[in-house]
Formats: C-alpha cells, structure tokens, sequence
C-alpha cells in the first residue's frame, strides 16, 4: 500500500487485492492517510473485500464483468436490446456512479426522469429490468452487498386500444407495394393479414405448408403446429406468387441468398419498407413512399395486420 501525490494535486492510495492492484484518489492527504489505515486494518481483520464492495464505477463493472460474463452468453436479439437501454438510458445517468452510489432513490429519480422524458411504460420496464439484471449480478459476483432496485416498484405500463387495418387500408398497402413492383412484400402483407400469421411464422413459411385450402403454421410460441383456413383471395395471391418465383426455393419468402429471415431481416423490412426509414428512423429521400413514410398504414405496425384476420373471422361468425 502507498499514499503518492497525483498529478491534478489530489492524493493517490494504491494496494493490491485479488491480484488486482487498485486505487483511489482522495483531495486531502490526512484523509489519504486515513484511508490507508483502514485499509491495513481491514486486511489484518479479513473484511478488506467488504470494505471495498461497491466501489466499482457501474460502467466499468458493466464493460469487464456484466458484459463478458453474462450478457455475451445471451442471444443476439437479448444482446441487441440490452445494447441500447445500457448506452441510450443506463451510461448517460449512472456510468461514472460507485455501484454503492446507485440507491433506491437514485433508481426512483431516475424513472421519474424518464417518465418526464415521455418514454413509454413498456419501454421503462425493459430499461429497469436491464438496470436490476446488472446489479442483481453485482450481488452475485460480491461486488454490491445488496441490490437497491430490489425495493423499487416496477414501472406501470397501460397498454394502448389496438385499432387493426381495416380491409381497405390493407389494399392499399397492396396495391401501393404492387406498384413498387415489390410483390413479394405484398403478398406478405396478405398472408399477415388475411392468414393471421405472426411475423417470425411467415420467416419459415414453406410451399409445402401451403395446402389447398389451409396453411399449415408452426407456433413460434409454443412449439406446436396449428392449420389456418386460407381464403380464396390469399389462395389465389400465393398462387401467383409461386408461378413468378418460379417455385425456385422451397421457403415462401426466401431472402435474396435463398435462406430464410432473420430478426434482422425483419427489422430492416419493417423500418424500410412498412415505415420507409432506416434502422436509425431516418427517411431516405425516395418518391416511391408516401407523405406518411413507407408503404405501412400510418400509426400502425406490420404485427397489426394479424388483429385483421381476427376482426374479419369475429365478422365473419356474426
């Protein structure tokens, strides 16, 4: 251990503990000294690695322990999404705070900034959950004594009335897509909307799934196979759609390489060509797309067109 003068003027302590060597600038060199004191008395007790819990700066922990030890192991979509609440939400506030320095109240203050930032419900949820797994994982690793945003209510989401396309706004999408010359993008819109399919279903979709009558469907969410009645103008638009393809490629909606989607895939679709921006939300300057952005029905996303089917089937028993 050792007490120096630092270059700004202030007071160095440095000592090595878990074959680590460590250090800590303090203003006035009484309080160096102090500090160094502890130190060596909390080595002769056994308590130094409780003394120093906590004082890890949060984004240096997140950058050498959380990230490579936890968050690389998850998968890219978990990894992507982590990514942004941790550099957009998480550095900008507490990257320079003592893991010990992120309180219950520090945490509490901090959703009320983003609450008055106009962030959405679901949107603080994913960002304190993001936050709660990192310290949670402090906790584990005996670099926090206890995790303060154990103790902190999880923020309220009201979820928004979801208002489907309507038929006739669907068709103009299609015909908007059709006259783009993009068919397969607009028999997508068909399928999502007039086979109730959810996006990633679409992704794995093959012509020997499309029957005469149904379409033979695997639940991402569970696991299993249920068979969806296809009506005749859906029967009639994929058949189309298989005769100009030329049924090249056994999936349905083949990537340009012939493989199926990706979730960045879907991404680049859902930004390009339903909202009419790149991934960053920016809008290219293309007269192909309407005022409103993309070809996509304003104010709505491409999942919304499932909510479609499920109004025209409960039309349909009436």
């Amino acid at each position: 251990m050792s007490v120096e003068k630092a270059a700004n003027g202030q007071w160095r302590v440095r000592w090595r503990e878990a074959g680590r060597n460590r250090s800590k600038i303090i203003g006035k060199k009484a309080d160096a000294v102090l500090f160094e004191q502890e130190l060596k008395r909390a080595k002769r007790m056994g308590t130094l690695a409780q003394m120093q819990m906590g004082t890890d700066r949060f984004e240096d922990f997140v950058a050498e322990d959380y990230w490579p030890k936890h968050a690389a192991l998850q998968s890219p979509k978990h990894q992507h999404n982590q990514e942004s609440n941790i550099y957009a939400y998480l550095f900008p506030r507490f990257a320079d705070h003592r893991l010990s320095e992120i309180t219950r109240s520090e945490i509490e203050g901090f959703l009320g900034e983003l609450q008055r930032k106009g962030v959405g419900g679901r949107a603080q949820q994913t960002i304190f959950q993001t936050l709660k797994t990192i310290l949670n994982k402090a906790v584990d690793w005996d670099k926090l004594a206890a995790n303060p945003a154990n103790r902190v209510s999880k923020p309220k989401h009201v979820g928004k009335p979801i208002v489907p396309p309507t038929p006739l706004e669907v068709e103009r999408v299609r015909e908007q897509l059709l006259g783009m010359g993009r068919q397969g993008d607009a028999i997508l819109v068909s399928v999502l909307a007039y086979g109730g399919l959810r996006p990633k279903e679409t992704w794995a979709l093959t012509w020997d799934d499309i029957r005469d009558r149904t379409i033979l469907v695997g639940d991402t969410k569970r696991g299993l196979y249920r068979s969806v009645d296809m009506w005749k103008p859906l029967a009639t638009d994929l058949a189309e759609w298989k005769l100009a393809t030329g049924g090249k490629y056994h999936l349905v909606f083949p990537t340009r390489s012939g493989g199926a989607w990706s979730e960045t895939d879907w991404r680049n679709w859902r930004s390009r060509v339903w909202f009419g921006c790149d991934y960053k939300g920016r809008r290219p300057d293309n007269p192909d797309y309407s005022a409103d952005g993309g070809a996509g029905v304003p104010g709505r996303t491409p999942y919304a067109l499932r909510h479609t089917h499920s109004s025209l089937m409960i039309r349909e028993d009436k």
